[in-house]
């Protein structure tokens, strides 16, 4: 059995100086994001299309911890930048 997904997942989409809009699709959810960057704050937001049961699954695990991880990883890059 490969680790190489069969296909592979588009992350960037688009960008621009203050914005990257990023996604992949996949037999069982898409998912697109935007990470955008405002005077003193940075703004995620995401939208998910489920398509089946398998996908409904795998997003009532994620959204669990998706808002907690998303907000560590955050504050942990403002950390690091700031230095």
């Amino acid at each position: 059995m490969s680790a190489i997904p069969a296909k592979p997942a588009t992350l960037s989409r688009a960008s621009t100086a203050d914005e990257v809009l990023y996604g992949s699709d996949d037999s069982h959810l898409d998912f697109r994001g935007s990470v955008l960057v405002e005077p003193g704050r940075v703004v995620l937001s995401t939208v998910v299309q489920i398509h089946n049961a398998r996908g409904r699954a795998y997003f009532g695990i994620v959204r669990l911890v998706h808002p907690r991880l998303v907000r560590m990883m955050l504050t942990h890059a403002a950390r690091k930048l700031s230095r």
